[in-house]
């Protein structure tokens, strides 16, 4: 069944709140159904005449007032689901999953075991396999469960990479010290007593791949069956999770005498990812008491995923230096660009060095929906731009952007595609739902490859666990979850499958809005604005980008303008809702070749942070969405920005000079200067003062007695006597002395040109160092495009910008 994208949601406007208001209604109603008629003849524990009661009465009352002063102040909210909304991973959500997530709270389980959640456990297990598959996983071998968020996800795959890689010699230092004979045979039928006692060094067991320790611990748990208390005992006196970090190490160097000072010994096991990795990566380090240090922090490309030549020579400089690669953690969707690790180049790599592999892809994994079909296999990418094409939204889109074809051909699917394809070859997952998931927070995931990693992190709960193996809370970080989560994504997951007929077409969606947003911004604009975005082509919905104008030329300039456009026009506040945007910071280093193309002056230490404006684009209603003139909202967003930032270049520029400037127009059209004051590049700006003469003589006499910055002459002007009242009056400012330092833009370019050689002469015979420029008016008149340009130029100079 192929699904409507527009039935999804509860709408930017709420268009769908009949549907969802039935919905709650019926939820609710059928919950108390389902309480009245459980021992229907037990008697009511609160009667009618209890509701007379005073307090009762009061009680409701001061909840009514307490519920509706919050639902006031909610409305002071930023208003996510608006297309709007340029800013976090904010925006509408699914209904299915609001749905679900209420009806699960009315029940409110505890999916930390099936006693305590009969019925959400259950629908965990459903959902979590339909996840498995879509990522490619076999869901009869991997396993995950649902957690509060990306961060817990992340811990638990390093806390579970930690043990395995290190389990290993836990079993090696028992078989050094047991005095267990029966443990002592049953290991040496299995073979592990020469291997890890008598053959292998310290090095060679640490460089054990994952998939080598799990068959090795299925094979001795399976042998060590009919005396399993007595192995847990004793394998327990040698173990990380018994002894701690230190004690442990401690126990390794006593156990390999000969092995005493290699680094590894000393805590050199390090995890490897991208610079750009999430801040939770090295707080899960830091949790698992390996050290800031242990995080080998790899730099990223031009296109912010991991760069694999760097990789590679981390990887080979550890190797030589007999440091230990516990875990590569790659990036599927970076929180700041949305960018995807280079994961098929290095997929061969990880597996040479015998480590952990985790994928990040709590932001970015919900691509897979994008490019499978309902049989879990990747589509060509003729056949993905086919369903946008046909299926989304084309045919509503304006028509001055169905240049959609050409930019379709700019998103990079066949990459994105074949990045995705290696994921099958990891280890674990963590995704979350409620970010490209749409669904209500708290809703993260973390997958696992093979569900038998979960053992090497095993606690027992006696209460909770009596033999029951769907006790998830033994082995997960986070003990109590809300069965509320499991529902919601359940119900999504039922309704809107994770593939092209389904959830992929929000990301498709939302992946086409950030392109269109895109082609808005680096339209040409009539003053001389560019809009340097930086991953031009994004792989997800995130775009970074920044500003840049030829009357800004130092980077802690332009660094301020940012800061203002932020502050005063995109920060989401009770004031500012036209649109919000939000920023993240980047290094200057990383964009020097972006400003050195744009001839910005580096004035800011190359390793400081400079503040960029980031996008992302996540209601799939953006792309179509228009305002009241059936104008595009994208379009809007990109004529506000451009309107914001001429207003605070002027702002900035007066601002440093610290005083108002005072501007002369000599011109015998009186509209002139209600046309600049009332321009809007000007209006409202009291920083600047406009002054008008109508002709020569008053012109003479105001220049007089005032002084001012700048003259604007049209040197067509004309005299009580004759028609060079324009030229005269330009004489005469040249001769006198005390004009020499004045500024002018002299317009009306044809009687310019009829009149240049006279005009030049009287330049050159006065010897003048007056800053001359000449503009002419547009076709109706009016000049505001060349003055403003004129009058950016003797700013800029006057500030030093």
């Amino acid at each position: 069944m192929n699904r409507n994208i527009k039935s999804f949601m509860l709408g930017p406007k709420g268009e769908n709140h009949q549907e969802f208001q039935s919905l709650i209604n019926d939820i609710i109603a059928d919950h108390v159904y389902w309480r009245r008629n459980f021992y229907p003849n037990d008697k009511p524990a609160i009667r009618h005449a209890d509701k007379t009661n005073k307090d009762y009465l009061e009680f409701y009352d001061n909840m009514r007032d307490t519920v509706f002063n919050f639902l006031s102040r909610a409305k002071q909210n930023v208003p996510f689901a608006s297309s709007r909304y340029l800013g976090h991973m904010n925006t509408d959500l699914l209904i299915p999953g609001l749905i679900g997530y209420i009806a699960g709270l009315l029940y409110n389980q505890n999916n930390v075991a099936r006693e305590s959640s009969p019925i959400t456990s259950e629908l965990e297990d459903l959902a979590i396999r339909e996840y498995l598959n879509m990522v490619g996983f076999d869901s009869k071998k991997g396993s995950g469960y649902i957690t509060s968020g990306g961060t817990a996800a992340n811990i638990q795959a390093l806390w579970v990479a930690r043990n395995i890689k290190l389990w290993p010699l836990s079993l090696c230092c028992m078989l050094k010290n047991t005095q267990s004979s029966i443990i002592k045979e049953i290991l040496i039928e299995i073979g592990l007593v020469d291997e890890l006692v008598n053959e292998c060094s310290c090095y060679d067991i640490l460089r054990y791949s994952p998939d080598k320790i799990i068959t090795i611990y299925d094979e001795v748990t399976t042998k060590t069956e009919f005396i399993k208390e007595e192995y847990h005992k004793e394998i327990d006196k040698y173990s990380l999770q018994s002894l701690g970090i230190s004690m442990f190490f401690d126990l390794l160097k006593d156990t390999f005498p000969k092995e005493k000072h290699e680094k590894y010994l000393n805590g050199g096991i390090k995890i490897i990812a991208a610079i750009n990795k999430h801040y939770c990566i090295p707080k899960a380090i830091e949790i698992l008491g390996l050290g800031k240090n242990s995080l080998l922090a790899v730099n990223y490309n031009s296109e912010f995923s991991i760069d694999t030549e760097k990789y590679f020579e981390v990887t080979e400089k550890a190797i030589r230096e007999k440091e230990i690669i516990l875990a590569t953690v790659s990036i599927l969707g970076s929180t700041e660009q949305g960018s995807i690790d280079q994961i098929d180049k290095i997929k061969d790599r990880v597996r040479e060095l015998g480590c952990w592999w985790h994928i990040d892809g709590a932001y970015g994994g919900y691509l897979f929906s994008a490019l499978k079909n309902a049989k879990g296999e990747f589509l060509q990418s003729a056949e993905i731009k086919e369903i946008i094409r046909k299926e989304l939204f084309v045919s509503e889109i304006e028509p001055d952007l169905n240049e959609m074809q050409n930019f379709l051909d700019l998103v990079p699917l066949d990459k994105i595609i074949k990045k995705l394809s290696a994921v099958k070859y990891s280890h674990s997952l963590a995704l979350d739902p409620h970010k490209l998931g749409y669904i209500p927070y708290a809703a993260g995931m973390i997958l696992f490859e093979n569900k038998k990693s979960f053992e090497f992190v095993s606690f027992d709960a006696p209460y909770l666990w009596r033999d029951d193996p769907s006790f998830v809370g033994r082995f997960t970080v986070e003990g109590s979850r809300p069965g509320a989560a499991a529902t919601a994504i359940y119900l999504s997951t039922s309704l809107i499958p994770l593939n092209t007929a389904g959830h992929g077409k929000i990301i498709l969606s939302s992946m086409m809005g950030a392109l269109s947003l895109a082609v808005h911004l680096e339209k040409d604009n009539k003053y001389d604005i560019g809009i340097h975005i930086i991953n031009k082509y994004p792989e997800t919905n995130i775009l970074n980008y920044f500003i840049y104008n030829k009357h800004i030329r130092k980077l802690s300039r332009l660094k301020e303008l940012h800061d203002r456009l932020l502050r005063y026009h995109l920060w989401p506040t009770t004031e500012n809702k036209t649109f919000m945007v939000v920023s993240t910071e980047l290094k200057v280093k990383d964009l020097i070749k972006y400003f050195s193309h744009h001839n910005i002056e580096i004035d800011l230490d190359e390793n400081s942070d400079f503040p960029v404006l980031r996008s992302v684009v996540m209601s799939p209603f953006t792309v179509t969405a228009q305002n009241v003139h059936s104008q595009s909202i994208l379009q809007e967003f990109s004529d506000y920005l451009i309107h914001a930032i001429v207003v605070e270049i002027n702002k900035m520029m007066i601002d440093k000079l610290m005083r108002k400037i005072k501007i002369l127009i000599i011109d015998d059209n009186p509209t002139i200067k209600e046309q600049l004051i009332d321009s809007p590049n000007f209006r409202g700006n009291n920083a600047i003062v406009f002054d008008q003469a109508l002709n020569k003589e008053t012109a003479i006499s105001v220049l007089n007695n005032r002084e001012y910055d700048l003259v604007i002459l049209d040197i067509n002007l004309t005299g009580k006597h004759n028609d060079e009242g324009g030229i005269e009056l330009f004489e005469t400012i040249l001769k006198d002395p005390m004009h020499y330092s004045l500024k002018m833009v002299l317009f009306n370019s044809s009687y310019l040109n009829q009149n240049k050689e006279k005009i030049d002469l009287l330049i050159s015979s006065y010897k003048s160092d007056m800053k001359i420029n000449c503009v002419d008016k547009d076709s109706n008149q009016n000049l505001t495009k060349s003055f403003q340009e004129r009058f950016w130029e003797y700013l800029t100079e006057l500030t030093g910008n």
